[in-house]
């Protein structure tokens, strides 16, 4: 098992910001997260619903489909899982309401462009809220439909979790909260929260972990719940993947994606061929293919890494809002920023890698201006013992480099860090084996 995510930490009495520090492998997975699910889609998207027979060759970016999608153009699970990672990637907590607030109205503007290929019921629910819905108004929308109608448990929520687990992968507990409010925006049924949940913490397990395991989620359902979902896990797992349709109801997307996956195997020669055999299959099951490719193309991608999806798809990957490959990756690299609401200045053991990551997130815009004092002077009581100012600075002058502007004039004005964390070349220390920052 890989070492979790290193986090450092700053707070004040109401909030704590924290950073993920990832190894460069754990960084590629999630951005795999992202782009394995885009790809999926984009490359199940012609043959949905069987628009296009598969040729000799497999599955191919031909484009077309019911939404006439151009080669290469990904479809709404894209666009719903980008709508989450914008929020994602500024930092705000996916799981707050302002979080929640963010997400739903990116939804709502994508919703006023009319796109063609829109489900249903996130059709019904975001018409019924309105402009400029906030996260509380949709979800009590999308409750009031399933009050009424009984049947909100599409998989709608579901094809939309790449990036769910990015902010809280040293978190399961804040997964699947995560992934519950989000999937309520829309789809309230419990079952819908309940495969999110299972999903977005298999895709947290294979970023930390390098593993494909879908029941270790199951510990955070209620245990009838859990006994449902393992009885249809092991169904799935057991089954030909082409049981697995029609795959528009949750439970069965859920099923066809890990049916897929499961009987995919590993070659030893070519491991990581597991991702492109994997959304073959899931294809070629038939029905919602886009949806079951995108499902299954996040968790492959969440194990494999962005280094495994072949350049020839990364190459014409498109869609709302105007975005390419690069910019889903650039997305994904920046979900490091997470806030959560309660704690304190992070573990002593990790005293150098916090103060340099500290110096290069202050100086990028990533903890906001009334943060700095409190930060600072809890930075300067550890300053004996860990060396704390010369490794701050250090951090300040590497992202001044990235971010530009006036943030290091800023920060290293008279009094704001004191003098030590002033002078840009002071030493960086090891310290308990820590490693060196780079």
């Amino acid at each position: 098992m890989s070492d979790p995510p290193r986090t450092f930490s700053t707070s004040t009495s109401q909030q704590k910001e924290t950073y993920l520090n990832l190894t460069p492998a754990q960084l590629d997975r999630a951005c795999g997260a992202v782009l394995g699910s885009a790809v999926g889609d984009a490359l199940g998207a012609p043959y949905e619903f069987g628009s296009a027979p598969i040729g000799p060759d497999g599955p191919q970016m031909i484009g077309g489909g019911l939404g006439g999608f151009a080669p290469g153009e990904w479809t709404d699970d894209t666009t719903m899982a980008w709508c989450i990672l914008d929020v994602a990637a500024s930092g705000v907590d996916l799981s707050s309401a302002d979080g929640l607030t963010a997400v739903a109205r990116n939804f709502r503007d994508w919703y006023e462009t009319s796109p063609p290929d829109i489900g249903i019921q996130t059709r019904n629910v975001l018409f019924e809220a309105g402009p400029n819905p906030t996260g509380d108004s949709l979800t009590a929308t999308a409750h009031d439909f399933h009050r009424e109608t009984g049947r909100t448990a599409g998989n709608g929520s579901l094809m939309r979790t790449a990036a769910v687990a990015l902010p809280y992968l040293d978190d399961e507990d804040a997964v699947a909260d995560a992934a519950r409010k989000l999937s309520a925006l829309t789809h309230y049924d419990p079952r819908a929260q309940e495969a999110c949940v299972l999903w977005s913490l298999a895709i947290r397990r294979a970023i930390v972990d390098e593993e494909i395991d879908l029941r270790s989620g199951l510990a955070h359902l209620p245990a009838d719940s859990a006994k449902f979902w393992t009885d249809h896990i092991d169904e799935a797992q057991t089954s030909d993947p082409a049981r697995f349709t029609p795959n528009g109801w949750v439970v069965s997307a859920l099923q066809a994606a890990w049916s897929a996956i499961a009987h995919t195997p590993e070659l030893d020669d070519d491991p990581s061929r597991q991702f492109g055999d994997g959304l073959v299959t899931a294809i070629t099951i038939g029905n919602d293919t886009d949806t079951v490719a995108a499902i299954a193309g996040a968790l492959l991608g969440a194990r494999w890494g962005a280094a495994a999806i072949p350049e020839h798809r990364r190459e014409i990957l498109h869609g709302y809002p105007g975005l390419r490959a690069d910019d889903l990756v650039q997305a994904a690299q920046q979900h490091r920023h997470v806030h959560v609401r309660t704690g304190h200045v992070g573990d002593r053991e990790q005293g150098p890698l916090q103060a340099f990551g500290l110096g290069q997130a202050l100086t990028q815009g990533m903890v906001d201006t009334p943060l700095v004092a409190p930060v600072t002077a809890q930075i300067q009581a550890l300053t004996a013992e860990y060396q704390w100012p010369g490794l701050l600075a250090r951090g300040i002058a590497s992202g001044h480099q990235r971010a530009g502007g006036d943030a290091l004039a800023r920060l290293l004005a008279p009094g704001a860090l004191g003098a030590a964390a002033a002078r840009p070349g002071a030493p960086v220390l090891r310290a308990r084996g820590c490693p060196q920052p780079a």
